[in-house]
């Protein structure tokens, strides 16, 4: 069987740009959930928790989250902090973003956790890494234990080849961390290229973005594997005002009879423990 994962990093510029710009996350809210709704389509939000503060994105949160099981939301740190250092080589320049520290870590996402419970009503068991690292966790059972402690069950870390770019081969395929001496946590990883660096490297050509993840989705039917995507609530909408790639890309799966699930769901399927 094979398994379309669409996630969605909500943070509008909380990494490398610094800034937030709430009405860019609340006209991405609006517009994926129509995508979403019309097509019956499952997804995941990785949501930074510094935007559950702010009164007008909760509240959308919380339509999202009533309206039933299309929508699964997750975290994605309190501020966008690394939980690793990315060592960047796009093949022009060799750039390292330094990861957190462990206390830190163990504070943003805590932090996360206490606002869906305090703000949402319900438990977090899922996380993105921000900026996404190459090999996941593996190397990093100090950070597998923060995350265990705080009851995090699944997360999409690993979305970066050797050279801390992309893309990450397909191959890469969902694993549990046993030998780092955590079975209950399942490593989603996040296939293919990003969508910031597919721009970056390419510009901004939606139609060839496209073009590339059909291939990918053919891929993907054919051998019965998983894919987890990711796009953000900032570039989601540029140049795309409708999502009308979004729209397309779910389609396409839809019609190659692609599961399209949301990275809850199928970690409730494929994990252990109770999520």
């Amino acid at each position: 069987m094979s398994y379309f994962l669409l996630g969605y990093d909500v943070e509008s510029h909380l990494g490398e740009y610094n800034s937030y710009e709430p009405q860019v996350t609340l006209n991405f809210l609006s517009q994926m959930r129509k995508v979403h709704e019309d097509l019956k389509a499952p997804c995941t939000l990785f949501i930074c928790g510094r935007l559950l503060e702010e009164e007008s994105v909760l509240a959308s949160l919380r339509q999202l989250q009533e309206s039933g099981e299309l929508f699964d939301l997750q975290q994605h740190t309190y501020s966008h902090q690394r939980l690793k250092t990315v060592v960047r080589d796009d093949g022009k320049a060799v750039t390292v973003f330094k990861g957190a520290s462990l206390e830190r870590i163990r504070e943003e996402v805590e932090r996360t956790n206490q606002l869906f419970e305090t703000k949402l009503n319900r438990k977090c068991t899922g996380i993105c890494g921000p900026y996404g690292y190459y090999r996941g966790l593996m190397d990093r059972p100090d950070i597998l234990d923060i995350l265990h402690q705080a009851g995090i069950r699944f997360t999409r870390t690993y979305s970066r080849n050797e050279k801390d770019y992309g893309p990450l081969p397909i191959h890469v395929q969902p694993f549990f961390y046993e030998q780092q001496g955590f079975p209950e946590i399942l490593e989603i990883p996040l296939q293919g290229w990003m969508d910031t660096m597919f721009f970056r490297a390419y510009g901004w050509d939606r139609e060839a973005f496209l073009n590339y993840n059909r291939s990918m989705m053919d891929l993907i039917a054919e051998k019965n594997l998983t894919w987890s995507t990711v796009q953000h609530d900032y570039t989601s909408c540029q140049k795309d005002p409708n999502m009308d790639y979004t729209k397309a890309l779910i389609a396409y799966a839809q019609s190659k009879n692609v599961t399209v699930t949301s990275h809850l769901d199928y970690a409730r399927r494929y994990g252990r423990g109770k999520l």
